[in-house]
């Protein structure tokens, strides 16, 4: 069991350096074409709303049906909540980007 989990984050390890190395290799142009950039960009949305579309929801709709709803809120949530929200963490937190404009600053003395 050790040895698989070792021998993935080694091959996962591996990907990330050819890619670095040489980034216009097919598999990595293929990784940067457009459509999957965008779902790249609303993969965690669609990580969210996945489980209600696979185990609650939509249970009796076949695969490709509960996979295009997951989809469409995800995109739709990208773009209602998180594009917005993040838009207003912005203007409110000035030169923080990313997860640490989450985190609230701490004092020290």
């Amino acid at each position: 069991h050790l040895t698989g989990q070792t021998i993935s984050a080694v091959g996962c390890a591996l990907v990330i350096v050819v890619s670095v190395l040489w980034p216009r290799f097919w598999p990595f142009r293929v990784l940067n074409t457009a459509p999957l950039v965008f779902l790249g960009t609303i993969s965690y949305s669609v990580y969210i709303w996945q489980q209600a579309f696979t185990e609650t929801w939509l249970q009796d709709q076949s695969s490709a049906t509960r996979l295009l709803a997951a989809l469409l809120a995800g995109a739709l949530s990208y773009h209602v909540l998180e594009r917005p929200l993040g838009a207003l963490r912005a203007r409110l937190r000035p030169g923080v980007r990313g997860a640490a404009a989450a985190v609230p600053a701490i004092k020290t003395a």
